[in-house]
């Protein structure tokens, strides 16, 4: 069996106005993981900018359940 993988970028971020213009990550208020560009938009996972986040699938599930108790 062989899985391949393509590789992953992040233009979701860019062409959704999601993303800050020096960077290719998206600027949230950390509290409530929502955009600082657009209300009532939630970014989770290592798609976020500030704060150091892992690479990894349970950091993003743990945030998307913080960001749902918080709407």
């Amino acid at each position: 069996m062989l899985n391949l993988i393509p590789p992953q970028r992040g233009d979701d971020r860019r062409h959704g106005d999601l993303a800050a213009r020096t960077s290719r990550w998206c600027e949230v208020d950390h509290v409530t993981y929502e955009s600082a560009k657009h209300k009532n938009i939630h970014v989770i996972g290592d798609s976020t900018i500030g704060l150091p986040v892992p690479k990894s699938g349970t950091i993003a599930n743990a945030m998307g359940k913080i960001c749902a108790s918080r709407s």
